[in-house]
């Protein structure tokens, strides 16, 4: 089954659900330019992405060392097009029954559809060549003659229903002076009446926009209205009612930053469509949809969740692949439309080759600007990273490199329409860790379809995360408010990363009265995972974690290993833990697997207490080395609990309060043969005092990531929840105190020893001299 085809399975079995208001505020100004915005003033056909303008740069690019290869795919793809028969209008569903294999021939029917006119058009455009425009005129010709309001239509199969109508569009704007009048009166017609259908598909609005199926079905009805708008006057509406759901219902839910909350897989299929409607609405109308924050920043989401050679941060509906032709095309569009070079260079690593499919190719070559030089993610390029409204935390080893130590966290809101299940799953304060680009603690199941057995009876329920399950009450699947949150969260990074999560809720009602995943990374490859659970009556505790392969278990430490990556754990706490493990997948759950090497068996394991607890903390370390020799020590304080981590002999002091005072403080030290040089976490914290010594404090609370020399903080990352004056412990009065390279004021309290200034909200670099 093709990647493009696993996408597209998606939600095929749900009805339209209850509308779901959009997350964010609408952007009005676009709307009112939209709605004020004359027909008469319209670009002049070619206005589809490729203007005149945009065709001689293009055809520069072709005959580039970068452009020929994918300009060759194209060349390749047509001509093996002239000798193909023409493509019949798909029948409907036999007996009128929706099976997986009778909707992938509709979906692929329509899919090789676009590819043949959208490619021989293209070519036409490029070479102006009689017999490429002959080609592209029967292909279309051959599109138009497909019934509207058939399978290919939006009362049958969305997909198609885009696929074909955007195909019309592109084909009819692109060659719109080859046309003869009967053509074009043959082409306009079926434009209408898919357009029409879609029209009235989509108002009123009813769906979930926390999905992508009507995204793509706005972005044809947007095409549509572009395309012939001058010519059809109720085509008028359609292109001003798709782009007002774009900005009203659509782009509010993308994360401020740049986070798409169906994950890595998702994000890159989706903005091929909201890239097709954003290029067109610019080039038709100057309307720049690419200033709104979201659509600057999701370059980034794919540069720190899929790094362009593998591994990668992969929740939800996903399976872990490095990126192919198609995230490489959309890759070059973000970085064309904000001309960051350290987009560009994301694109142009990934190890792509051309592909055999012609859209991917000769978009890639529209797409790629050669003119935004590419340049490596620099060291002042946050390591860790917390997407706030999506809930996923990212901690990076190097974000210039894919074979990185990698790790990632989900903790946010559920996000999807009621009664609809999306592609969000039960997995709130799961993690994952991957290095050499390969997964060790995985998030198990696969995306072989939506709604396949397997997907269904395992990869969308909880017990496929590596979460908790409390007297055999795992995560409530689907749910509203089943939700997780992220409470602390400190990048850094040259010091520790830290991230605290709350994901009580979603688990059923009764079930638990908290529990705080709080996870540090001492770079480059160790973790310390702190899990303290509340359940609300005596339960027995079971953590899940899921691996490539069987793990390795002795005591209470457990290895596993992939091709070439290894990870070594131990699970220290509580006492009395019970490990149990078993591989493969449940008998009504198996993959489907038309090649035996797909979807290889992951196994599972089970740590958990041995009698019903009330209160229990699990404590774990994890180190991506192969045979790894971990230790913990724990020594008890009154108000703290503190241990050594002893990590092939290095050795770190560390401290967790769970207090009002600090709220989750973490402090590290790594210790030395001859000196201790102190590396300091605190989270959530208001006050923090060592040996009777201010070390900080500030009216609202802060997450701190720095080195100290002794107890004098002196280089520190902080997030300040609101800006607000901050107070630090000093032995002598500083010379100077910069924020982000900028020298500040600040005064100097002698008698507290302490240094005061104010900081902003967000996240700062400070340094103390």
């Amino acid at each position: 089954m093709s990647r493009l085809s696993i996408i597209l399975a998606a939600l095929v079995l749900t009805a339209a659900p209850q509308a779901l208001a959009a997350k964010g505020k609408p952007f009005t100004d676009y709307i009112r330019r939209v709605n004020a915005f004359p027909r008469a003033k319209l670009a002049p056909h070619p206005r589809l992405l490729l203007t005149p303008k945009e065709q001689q740069r293009v055809r520069s690019a072709i005959a580039t060392p970068e452009g020929k290869p994918y300009w060759d795919a194209v060349c390749k793809a047509v001509d093996t097009y002239r000798k193909a028969e023409l493509i019949p209008d798909p029948a409907p569903f036999k007996d009128g029954k929706w099976t997986i294999e009778e909707w992938r021939r509709i979906v692929n029917a329509g899919g090789d559809m676009q590819n043949k006119v959208v490619s021989c058009a293209f070519k036409y455009v490029m070479t102006r060549d009689p017999a490429d425009l002959a080609e592209a005129k029967r292909w279309t010709m051959n599109a138009a003659g497909w019934n509207p309001n058939g399978p290919s239509g939006i009362e049958g199969v969305d997909h198609p229903a885009h696929d074909v109508l955007r195909a019309l569009c592109v084909s009819y704007d692109w060659l719109y002076d080859q046309w003869t009048l009967d053509e074009k009166a043959k082409i306009v017609d079926s434009i209408t009446k898919r357009g029409r259908a879609l029209y009235k598909h989509l108002k009123p609005y009813t769906y979930d926009s926390w999905n992508n199926h009507p995204w793509f079905q706005t972005t044809a009805l947007v095409d549509a209205g572009l395309a012939i708008a001058d010519e059809v006057e109720e085509a008028d509406a359609w292109w001003r009612y798709g782009s007002e759901l774009y900005f009203t219902e659509y782009l509010p839910l993308g994360g401020r930053d740049g986070d798409w909350h169906e994950g890595t897989h998702y994000v890159s299929y989706t903005l091929i469509f909201v890239y097709e409607w954003a290029n067109d609405l610019l080039t038709s109308t100057g309307i720049n949809a690419y200033d709104i924050d979201w659509l600057k920043k999701v370059g980034y989401f794919r540069l720190y969740t899929a790094p362009p050679m593998g591994g990668g941060i992969h929740f939800n509906d996903n399976n872990v692949r490095p990126p192919d032709a198609w995230d490489r095309m959309t890759a070059f569009n973000a970085a064309r439309t904000t001309r960051d070079p350290v987009l560009q260079w994301y694109a142009e690593s990934m190890q792509t080759q051309p592909p055999s499919n012609a859209l991917p190719a000769l978009y890639t070559v529209i797409y790629r600007d050669a003119t935004v030089e590419p340049a490596p993610p620099g060291p002042l390029l946050p390591k860790s990273v917390w997407f706030r409204d999506s809930g996923w935390v990212v901690f990076r080893g190097n974000v210039a490199r894919s074979d990185d130590v990698q790790f990632g966290l989900k903790a946010g809101p559920y996000l999807s329409a009621p009664g609809n299940k999306g592609h969000d799953h039960p997995d709130q304060g799961s993690f994952l860790i991957n290095h050499l680009t390969e997964p060790l603690i995985v998030d198990s199941g696969y995306y072989d379809w939506y709604g396949s057995p397997h997907h269904n009876n395992w990869t969308f329920t909880p017990k496929a995360h590596n979460t908790f399950v409390i007297d055999g009450k795992p995560q409530m699947t689907a749910t509203q408010g089943a939700d997780g949150k992220v409470t602390a969260f400190i990048g850094g990074n040259n010091s520790p990363s830290f991230v605290e999560c709350e994901s009580a809720a979603a688990y059923p009602k009764d079930t638990l009265n908290s529990w705080r995943r709080q996870v540090v990374f001492i770079r480059p490859d160790v973790f310390v995972i702190r899990d303290v659970v509340k359940p609300v009556q005596k339960s027995v505790v079971e953590m899940l974690l899921h691996g490539p392969n069987e793990f390795a278990v002795a005591g209470r430490t457990l290895a596993v290993k992939n091709q070439k990556a290894a990870l070594t754990g131990l699970i220290a706490a509580p006492n009395d833990l019970r490990i149990t493990q078993w591989g493969g997948f449940p008998e009504d759950a198996q993959p489907e697997r038309k090649k035996p090497e797909n979807f290889p068996d992951q196994w599972h394991l089970t740590a958990a207490t041995g009698e019903p607890v009330v209160d229990t903390v699990f404590l774990s370390a994890f180190c991506t080395r192969e045979n790894a020799k971990l230790e913990i020590k724990r020594w008890a304080t009154p108000s703290h609990d503190a241990f050594t981590l002893i990590v092939d002999g290095k050795e770190w002091r560390m401290s967790f309060s769970d207090g009002d005072n600090i709220g989750a403080g973490v402090v590290v030290s790594e210790v030395k043969s001859t000196t201790t040089v102190r590396q300091i976490l605190l989270a959530n914290t208001k006050y923090h005092v060592e040996n009777r010594r201010l070390v900080w404090k500030s009216a609202v609370s802060a997450d701190i990531s720095g080195v100290r020399r002794g107890i004098d903080l002196v280089a520190f990352e902080v997030r300040m929840r609101q800006a607000g004056r901050v107070s630090i412990g000093a032995s002598a009065e500083p010379k100077s105190v910069t924020v982000d390279g900028k020298p500040v004021k600040f005064e100097w309290n002698a008698k507290e020893q302490a240094v005061s200034f104010v900081l902003p909200e967000g996240t700062s670099r400070v340094v103390v001299k």
